[in-house]
């Protein structure tokens, strides 16, 4: 008989959802844009159809099986309830659900339309994050009956559900790790979430220490992004409206971005941003904001979320539009994790010389600053005079040399700016003929050495690890093997993390991610046991 048509197997189809992906990704870790814009600094929406970024969509064949796939996002369908989720029946891995407090609240009382009111009933105990597992027995076998059981509809008790550390259990997600950190070049990690049409309150408003990508798969979800509430000195600010703390709407004031994200949409939101989600209104209008997929930031304009521009919704049913299960992916870039910031060389600087470490910041600005990213992955990048234009192009990679020495200027100028009646040295304004007690500034080779052990040993463990094991040749989540893999890298991951507290000379931290790591033994043996 005739040869199949090129794409038109499973096999074909992946390798061109692969491919797109890897575009899409390329090209947003490569814009000037997107780097000096939107990083750390707002959220971003990029709707399915600049998702795609296929740019041999044009020279295909219509009539080619796999013409109409490169039409659609990459995104839509990545990861479906009935192919993917269903695989967790007759395995091990165990997802969490919402609270019965935030599911008692979660389809209730509440159109809530405009952003306002309390997500139903004013139960303060449904405004904190809180999940339990969906199975009371950990050691036993999930069924299909405790992942639906969690997801009935709202109004019999269900709510959310996720998977942590999906990447190291499906291998279309490890997959998408494996895109992610070759584009980005820092640590990545995926979860999964699924929620019923319906639900009023999917997850009350937090912040997360990591910078997400939300990749939406299946359904839709209204999300609300709000700018970083005013620090008030007690909550950590990367991890608010969680353990029982509770986000105000005066905290958070109006939201950057208030939008139905859909089917193969993709949304970026800052570490330290709250956000809250539900699947039960919709918004007539929501702001966009636009980076297409040829690298340069949005073809030499990129829409700004603030910018207010608004387009209408295809549809204003909220029926309609929730008519599926929502599942989305957060794609997690994580610096703020695993150390790869300037507040955490600050801290190992100091504690490698034996000087006090612990500050109270005042200001917010320099607080923020003071967690920037140090020059590493898709940050280590020179643009041309015309990036900042959006005309130029990708950028020129640093040298390693080059990312250290960028690094310790950063780190003198942050260091200096927070405690600026602290030390004495170059570029340190003030102080008398005595420096009235001040400290030396850590020397240049103390500095370089710190920032030479996080950019080359400390992520490159990480990206290693990554890259060879964590996501190499994921199999199927029901297998032993995976599980006993994901568990594995997770215990070198808790290692690395001891090395980098040797090596600041923080005791106290090394012991923290050591008692992590054989905390995780004991249950794993305890588990076995128990089989």
């Amino acid at each position: 008989g005739d040869a199949a048509a090129p794409g038109a197997t499973a096999e074909g189809k992946a390798a061109h959802r692969g491919e797109s992906a890897r575009r899409f990704l390329e090209s947003l870790a490569s814009s000037p844009s997107f780097v000096g814009d939107y990083w750390h600094r707002r959220p971003l929406l990029v709707r399915s159809s600049d998702v795609y970024a296929d740019a041999d969509a044009e020279d295909e064949d219509e009539s080619s099986p796999s013409s109409s796939a490169s039409s659609l996002s990459w995104a839509d369908g990545a990861f479906t309830v009935e192919r993917d989720l269903r695989k967790v029946d007759g395995s091990y891995v165990s997802g969490h659900r919402t609270s019965d407090a935030l599911r008692a609240n979660a389809g209730v009382g509440s159109d809530d339309s405009d952003g306002g009111g309390d997500g139903g009933g004013g139960n303060k105990s449904a405004d904190t994050w809180d999940f339990r597992p969906i199975k009371d027995d950990p050691a036993r076998v999930t069924s299909w009956d405790d992942v639906s059981s969690s997801l009935r509809p709202p109004s019999s008790g269900g709510g959310t559900i996720y998977f942590n550390n999906a990447g190291s259990l499906w291998p279309s997600l490890a997959s998408l790790c494996r895109l992610a950190a070759r584009a980005f070049g820092l640590p990545v990690n995926v979860n999964v979430y699924v929620t019923p049409p319906g639900t009023v309150r999917s997850v009350p408003p937090h912040t997360d220490r990591q910078d997400v990508l939300v990749v939406q798969t299946e359904g839709a979800k209204r999300w609300r992004v709000y700018g970083p509430p005013k620090r008030n000195g007690r909550a950590d600010p990367l991890n608010r409206g969680k353990g029982g703390d509770a986000l105000t709407p005066e905290e958070m004031g109006p939201p950057l971005i208030d939008a139905v994200v859909r089917r193969g949409d993709v949304l970026y939101v800052p570490a330290g941003f709250p956000h809250e989600t539900d699947t039960s209104t919709v918004v007539h209008d929501d702001p966009i904001g636009d980076v297409d997929g040829d690298g340069d930031g949005g073809g030499g304009e990129t829409i700004a979320v603030d910018e207010k521009v608004r387009v209408q919704q295809q549809s204003t049913s909220a029926e309609d539009v929730f008519r599926e299960t929502s599942v989305h992916l957060t794609l997690g870039l994580d610096t703020h994790v695993w150390g790869l910031t300037y507040a955490h060389l600050r801290w190992a600087a100091l504690q490698r010389g034996g000087k006090p470490f612990q500050i109270r910041i005042e200001d917010d600005g320099e607080y923020w600053a003071s967690l920037e990213t140090v020059p590493c992955g898709f940050l280590a990048r020179k643009y041309d005079d015309d990036a900042a234009d959006g005309d130029g192009d990708g950028g020129k990679r640093m040298t390693s040399d080059e990312a250290v020495d960028l690094a310790v200027r950063e780190l003198k100028a942050i260091m200096i700016r927070l405690e600026p009646g602290r030390w004495r040295g170059e570029g340190v304004t003030g102080g008398g003929d005595d420096d009235d007690g001040r400290e030396d500034l850590p020397s240049d080779e103390d500095l370089t050495e710190v920032a030479r052990y996080v950019l080359r040993d400390h992520l490159g463990a990480f990206l290693r690890l990554q890259r060879e094991e964590m996501f190499a040749d994921v199999q199927d989540p029901r297998g032993e093997e995976t599980l006993m893999k994901a568990y594995r890298c997770t215990q070198e991951q808790n290692r690395i993390m001891e090395k980098f507290g040797a090596f600041s000379k923080n005791e106290a931290t090394r012991r923290s991610f050591e008692a992590t790591r054989l905390q995780r033994e004991a249950t794993l043996s305890d588990k076995r046991s128990a089989q």
